[in-house]
């Protein structure tokens, strides 16, 4: 799973999870895209641990809201 989003770009989301900002912060339209394409890219990470897993861990992971490693 690692090499595949290594291989995506996508292994930066696992590692840092997606940078939101806090409540009421007013945000610029360069870092809007750039939030709305991490928040993209994170959903992409859900696709591909889920096509990866076992039915039986399915429903574990659904309850996840991302996949960030703390």
């Amino acid at each position: 799973m690692e090499n595949l989003l290594l291989v995506k770009g996508l292994w930066k989301l696992i590692k840092n999870g997606v940078e939101e900002p806090t409540e009421g912060t007013i945000l610029t339209e360069a870092q809007l895209e750039q939030l709305e394409q991490s928040i993209n890219e994170d959903h992409k990470v859900t696709h591909y641990v889920c096509r990866a897993i076992d039915c039986s861990i399915f429903e574990q992971v659904l309850d996840k809201s991302t996949f960030h490693i703390v």
